[in-house]
């Protein structure tokens, strides 16, 4: 009965955080109060001293007289922690019990977050900076001042229930907030710089727990809408929501009293907010691609669809015709358009190359008028009864769209129908349209890049259908060897791996070179005996991991072949972060063994699996059981960094998880195929405890070459420490996006060995030797089973 209970509660949850709508508003605002919070906090770490400006805005709010005391008393509590329960039950009320959950959990955060960053930038209150200033009797003000609680608190849940408000009321709970951060000034326990940061970092914090939970569209009701439009003089009967794909708008059906169908799209500041979003990253993101310019507000969108609409209707291009643009509330508009008795291209059971050309030639009508359509998926293109096409949807085109864009209408609808229709049908129908040089012109835009995301996700899909409509319109080149993808990207993977180095080289590396002197001097010191032992414990990992992911599947997996595969992929791990080249090597190496992707996924996927489970399980009962003394003295050292960091990068995650469905999708299939992997292996119980043995192997190898490491170079440390050293390194290693955590293990093992009170340069000995063994010296070895096993077909 409890576990009923509590599986329908967790099923509630998790509906209420996927099935929502997420404001791109919030984004946009997180974004500028992030800004201002890290310019406030700048000017408060680098004043070495309350400066007169800050001083005389304190004390002409703080001398105020002691009328206001009683008044500003009471609103001080709303900025308090226990205030939230008051804030959720009016909330509540009045609103939503989403908005209520948004402002609680938005209030919770910015008070959490504000906690260690007191401690952090560690600025004074008033009371133990001025000597003469007005602090209440009832007033008791202790820790320390930047940013302030209270304003952190009020202005997160003010971010998360201000949409629900009308506009005109949402001067008064700004109003409101503001005296909350006035009354910390005037009671003597803030200075006002404490509160403008805590201002910004509610903002902020509101913006992410809003973000988190979700929040209720503003969105006119189909009554609300049908009485607009009756007012504008068209005579609605019904109103209904479209269910198909809708980017950028809120696509209705309208019928009219008289039979006749309509079409409608309603454009809001929402949308508003995610084209300004759209088009900033495609700037940071692309070179020489650039967008137009974001519209200023949801009404010119709505004009300039209209008249794209209405341009390329002048110019033969068939696409319903404009009825009337209507403003339906604050900042929605509805753009009505005639309703077209038809059905997408992508739905067509069966198109024939005669729609396919006739579609093309309506894309060169457009292109005449000198129309970008710049979003020709085969959903923006609809088939009537008679197999006459229609283009659609003009809220991303361009009127005098220069030839690069006209380019990539041509590389997408060819793509798109491509990807439905089959390369050869495709090309053929665009062949007898389009002159040969125009698809030669496109053909180097045939790329992700440049696509739309939906164009994207079909490729992703159906590889093997794109790779042969790239190479069909590169046999079509003219001059194939010169023949090259337009670069589009502005920053590519490659880039930021670099940069990531460097920034390890300039941050970590160089700063630290007195250091590793005094290292590499005690290296001197080495006990070589001892050295053997940490090569042959290094690269016993090999062997442990090899007898993993043959014992895991039900089918023979040579173990000869599977060690030259995992030294391999030590060497491909030196190639790609975070471990994305030994898991590549290890999922061909089981490909070439005979297995579906599918199931080599499962198999890599419970491998990690296994991996992580008889790592936290078995050591971390042993920290557990053997007390707190060894985390008690790592965790003060780190409490105000490594675990807020990493309580941030949790959240983040869960943020972006939430956020996007696709990857939701792809974490609970890959947990499903772990699931089936290891049911099927606990029908072999010889072969799970095998395989967990293996697994262990693995790390206790790793811990047993640490030891080894500690040992050679006379560091006095204990068995747990270095399992919460190594725990500490991995969890580092894991979010540096460079080869082998490169950089971040190593500051991860020398932080967590200075917090144990090892020396520092021997911390860097110990860290030098630990990864030439792990990490350096295998390279050739692992280089020449990377090239032996890719000349024997293994990988």
């Amino acid at each position: 009965m409890i576990t009923t209970t509590v599986k329908r509660y967790l099923n509630k949850l998790v509906k209420l955080l996927t099935d929502t709508y997420r404001d791109p508003r919030f984004i946009i605002t997180s974004l500028f109060a992030l800004v201002g919070f890290l310019i406030t906090t700048a000017q408060v770490v680098e004043a070495d001293e309350l400066d007169n400006f800050e001083k005389y805005i304190f004390e002409l709010i703080n001398q105020l007289g002691d009328g206001l005391y009683s008044f500003f008393y009471i609103i001080t509590q709303f900025g308090s922690l226990l205030s939230l329960v008051v804030w959720a039950a009016a909330i509540a009320f009045y609103f939503r019990k989403r908005a209520a959950l948004a402002a609680v959990v938005s209030g919770f955060l910015g008070w959490l977050i504000a906690k260690p960053l007191k401690a952090y930038i560690g600025r004074a209150r008033p009371g133990e900076i001025l000597d003469s200033l007005n602090i209440f009797t009832d007033e008791k003000f202790s820790g320390l001042g930047y940013p302030s609680g209270h304003a952190t608190l009020s202005a997160a849940v003010a971010t998360a229930v201000f949409l629900y408000l009308k506009p005109k009321n949402r001067k008064y709970l700004l109003i409101f907030v503001a005296l909350i951060g006035i009354s910390r000034v005037y009671l003597g326990g803030h200075f006002p710089r404490d509160i403008i940061g805590g201002w910004f970092l509610g903002v902020l914090a509101g913006c992410i727990g809003s973000f988190l939970i979700g929040s209720s569209r503003d969105a006119a009701s189909n009554k609300y809408i049908k009485n607009v439009l009756n007012k504008n003089g068209i005579k609605a009967a019904a109103i209904k929501e479209f269910s198909g794909d809708a980017r950028g708008s809120r696509p209705i059906f309208i019928t009219l009293e008289d039979k006749t169908k309509l079409f409608g799209k309603i454009v809001t500041s929402q949308e508003q907010a995610a084209d300004w979003l759209f088009k900033t990253f495609r700037f940071f993101k692309y070179k020489n691609f650039k967008d137009e310019d974001p519209y200023l507000n949801p009404k010119r969108h709505t004009e300039h669809e209209a008249f794209v609409a209405e341009w390329a209707r002048k110019f033969g291009v068939n696409t319903p015709q404009v009825i009337k643009i209507v403003h339906v509330k604050d900042s929605q508009w509805l753009l009505v358009q005639d309703m077209v008795d038809a059905e997408p291209l992508d739905k067509q059971k069966k198109v024939s190359q005669k729609t396919l050309e006739q579609t093309w030639r309506q894309i060169l009508k457009l292109h005449d008028a000198d129309i970008a359509h710049r979003d020709l998926r085969a959903s923006n293109v609809l088939v009537d009864k008679d197999k006459q096409p229609w283009i659609i949807d003009f809220g991303f085109a361009e009127v005098a769209g220069d030839e690069m864009r006209k380019r990539v209408d041509i590389a997408e609808f060819l793509t798109t129908t491509s990807m439905l229709f089959g390369v050869k049908k495709s090309l053929a129908a665009a062949l007898a349209v389009l002159e040969k040089q125009k698809l030669q012109e496109a053909a180097p835009y045939v790329q992700p890049a440049a696509l739309s995301g939906a164009t994207t996700s079909a490729i992703k899909n159906d590889k093997q259908t794109f790779e042969q409509l790239q190479t069909a319109l590169k046999d079509m080149h003219d001059n194939q060897e010169v023949f090259e993808h337009q670069a589009l990207l502005r920053i590519t993977k490659k880039q930021i791996i670099n940069l990531a180095l460097v920034a390890v080289l300039f941050f970590i590396i160089i700063p630290q070179f007195n250091v590793f002197k005094d290292s590499f001097a005690s290296l001197s010191d080495i006990n070589f005996i001892y050295i053997p032992a940490v090569i042959v414990a290094s690269m016993t990992t090999y062997i442990f991991a090899a007898g993993t992911i043959t014992t895991i599947p039900s089918v023979p997996v040579s173990y000869r072949k599977a060690v030259m595969a995992q030294l391999a992929g030590s060497y491909a791990s030196k190639l790609a972060p975070r471990g994305l080249g030994s898991s590549a090597v290890n999922l061909q190496f089981l490909r070439k063994q005979g297995m579906s992707l599918s199931r080599a996924t499962s198999v890599m996927l419970t491998d990690k699996f296994l991996g992580f489970l008889l790592f936290v399980i078995p050591f971390g009962s042993v920290v557990v059981i053997s007390g707190q003394s060894s985390l008690s003295q790592l965790l003060p050292d780190m409490k105000t960094y490594y675990v807020y960091i990493a309580l941030g990068i949790i959240l983040a995650g869960i943020t972006v998880l939430v956020a996007k469905r696709t990857w939701q999708e792809k974490i609970i299939q890959s947990l499903k195929k772990s699931y089936f992997e290891i049911k099927q292996l606990a029908y072999r119980p010889r072969s799970l405890l095998l395989a967990a043995l293996f697994s262990l192997g693995v790390t206790v190898s790793y811990l047993l070459t640490l030891y080894l490491c500690f040992t050679a170079l006379q560091v006095d440390i204990s068995i747990l420490q270095i399992i919460v050293t190594y725990a500490a390194a991995t969890f580092a290693s894991s979010v540096t996006p460079t080869p082998g955590g490169l950089g971040g293990f190593e500051a991860g093992l020398i932080a967590a060995m200075v917090s144990f009170g090892v020396e520092q340069s021997a911390a860097y000995s110990v860290a030098i030797l630990y990864r030439l063994a792990t990490f350096w010296l295998p390279i050739p070895l692992a280089l020449a089973a990377f090239k032996f096993a890719r000349s024997k077909d293994i990988i």
